[in-house]
């Protein structure tokens, strides 16, 4: 069976990390003979660092790498894998929205698939962020030329030699997702999006669905740097057009 590095990206999630810890530990033991839970906090406001030293020195599958300041998130998963260390590379929110669970449905398609991506069929969002999430998911679709249907879901699991091919993420900010699923379908590796849960968030406050976020998340798919991925049909030359007007 193979290794894993579950790598889980961490904002202000001071009051959710232990629970989560301790949800995906056994699930991670009973699924892999070996593994490891890598905690990224990236620059966190609150008592995030203290209950993530707290957690490594408790568990010793459990490491933590701390920002000195809020980079992004795509930078967070892009320190999470240079600090992983085997065959495959999940990663999940620090907010404990996804299930443990779920990693059983994941984990049997290893053997067949090189990227298995979440797909939340019931979204414990608010209606706001959900309804710019669909749009989201719309826009990369028609401007990538990809059929995903829930390319910004954080549970995915990623074989180690994609990502020795693809690289980490260029982008710091919350098109790093869509980004590292592009390439992978761009370099002919094989991506499946299979149903997962989702729940509520417990505790702290729902990222993403204030307008700054909202217009960070659209002009995200501008990028200079990842334009190359671009591949617009009729629909996504005109959302093009339109978000250059907008955003630009």
């Amino acid at each position: 069976m193979n290794s894993l590095s579950l790598i889980v990206l961490c904002y202000n999630d001071s009051q959710s990390l232990p629970g989560l810890v301790l949800e995906w530990l056994p699930v991670l033991h009973e699924l892999f003979p070996v593994y490891e839970i890598i905690l990224v906090n990236d620059g966190s406001l609150d008592k995030t660092g203290s209950v993530c030293d707290h957690l490594v020195e408790k568990h010793p599958q459990v490491k933590v790498v701390h920002h000195p300041k809020n980079r992004g998130v795509g930078a967070g998963m892009a320190t999470g894998m240079a600090h992983s260390s085997f065959d495959w590379i999940a990663y999940t929110d620090g907010d404990a929205q996804y299930v443990a669970e779920d990693l059983k449905v994941l984990a049997p398609l290893l053997s067949q698939w090189d990227v298995i991506s979440g797909h939340r069929v019931n979204r414990a969002d608010p209606k706001i962020r959900t309804v710019v999430s669909g749009v989201y998911n719309y826009l990369v679709r028609h401007l990538f030329q990809v059929s995903f249907r829930d390319v910004n879901s954080g549970l995915k699991i990623y074989s180690r030699k994609v990502i020795d091919e693809i690289g980490q993420p260029i982008s710091r900010g919350p098109f790093y997702d869509a980004e590292m699923m592009v390439k992978s379908v761009r370099k002919d590796f094989k991506v499946i999006e299979t149903p997962i849960s989702h729940r509520p968030r417990k505790y702290g406050q729902q990222q993403g669905a204030s307008l700054k976020s909202i217009m960070r998340t659209f002009r995200s798919l501008l990028n200079p740097e990842v334009k190359h991925l671009l591949n617009p049909d009729f629909k996504g030359k005109i959302v093009l057009f339109l978000l250059r007007v907008f955003f630009r």
